[in-house]
């Protein structure tokens, strides 16, 4: 190497700041959950560090990884739209999909303080606007039968009952094509054609070893029925009993905290709450999925039951 490259070489590394170790594992959980689809764990990791330092330090950081998966997340953000427009349709207001905004609000957030985010959001939004105005319009010319599956959840359960509700929802569709299926939080009217869950969760408590008071917990199984009412003569003959799917998971024996001062670990039981949610949502809903087919594909259809139990 010449003297004046090695030169400028030694002052360019020199220069260069370093990553500290927590930037470091900021940005490998920002790559993570964008190849795996989680915008939601995204929006939290950024969220929060944007709060602490910025946008502007922040974007640097994650407009890389962002604009490479932006083609994925530009497909969930149309089916987010679309559901928007839907429930719009439905009378419903306009917080009913949470998660449908939530990374939304992170690339508004970012958009001001990284060109490369700002010029794709600014070609999004249009696009977003249209797909919501299909779907509106899809649902309101909509007149199939409609059948109603709705939650009674409380308390830690009623997010992941919310999540079953969901899948369940999705797999009516595609088995049932020919009825309007409606996912809702609250009863319908009592005559309606419907489908009830009633969920109870098991929960793994984790005390702070200093203060000795519990400090967290993460939702370890999950039982769930799904209760027929009020079908008409095609669907009775299928749903004759109620549908039941259970599952657990192994939790982790300890949660660190975040900060060496102390405090209750939120960010650890985040993620591993939702890690062991998205476990538990798998085998749920695949168990449910199989016994709708197989309702799908004959008269009657026997109950069917995860071989996992709850503790």
């Amino acid at each position: 190497m010449k003297p004046s490259i090695a030169v400028f070489a030694l002052l360019f590394v020199s220069c260069t700041p370093t990553k500290d170790a927590e930037t470091i594992e900021f940005e490998r959980g920002v790559r993570e959950n964008l190849d795996g689809g989680n915008f939601v764990m995204v929006s939290i990791d950024i969220d929060d560090r944007i709060k602490a330092q910025g946008a502007d330090k922040v974007a640097p950081l994650v407009a890389g990884p962002i604009v490479a998966k932006w083609a994925e997340i530009e497909k969930a953000e149309l089916e987010n739209a679309a559901t928007m427009g839907k429930d719009r349709a439905l009378g419903r207001t306009s917080d009913h999909c949470v998660g449908c905004t939530i990374f939304l609000k992170t690339i508004r957030a970012l958009a001001p303080a990284s060109p490369e985010i700002d010029s794709r959001w600014k070609t999004l939004q249009p696009k977003l606007e249209k797909a919501e105005v299909i779907a509106y319009d899809l649902e309101s010319n909509d007149n199939r039968p409609m059948v109603v599956v709705w939650q009674q959840a409380s308390g830690g359960t009623t997010a992941a009952i919310q999540i079953i509700s969901m899948c369940v929802t999705e797999s009516l569709k595609k088995s049932f094509p020919k009825y309007k299926w409606i996912s809702e939080d609250k009863a319908p009217g009592a005559d309606k054609a419907q489908f009830e869950l009633v969920g109870k969760a098991a929960l793994d408590k984790y005390v702070d070893s200093r203060t000795q008071k519990e400090a967290a917990q993460l939702m370890s199984g999950l039982r769930v029925r799904l209760m027929p009412r009020n079908l008409d003569a095609t669907l009775s003959s299928r749903f004759t009993e109620p549908l039941e799917a259970q599952s657990t998971v192994n939790s982790p024996d300890t949660i660190r905290q975040d900060l060496p001062i102390g405090g209750p670990p939120t960010m650890e039981t985040v993620r591993a709450g939702m890690k062991q949610l998205q476990q538990i949502r798998d085998e749920v809903c695949g168990t449910f999925d199989k016994a709708i087919q197989q309702a799908a594909a004959a008269d009657k259809a026997a109950p069917v039951s995860s071989q996992k139990a709850v503790k």
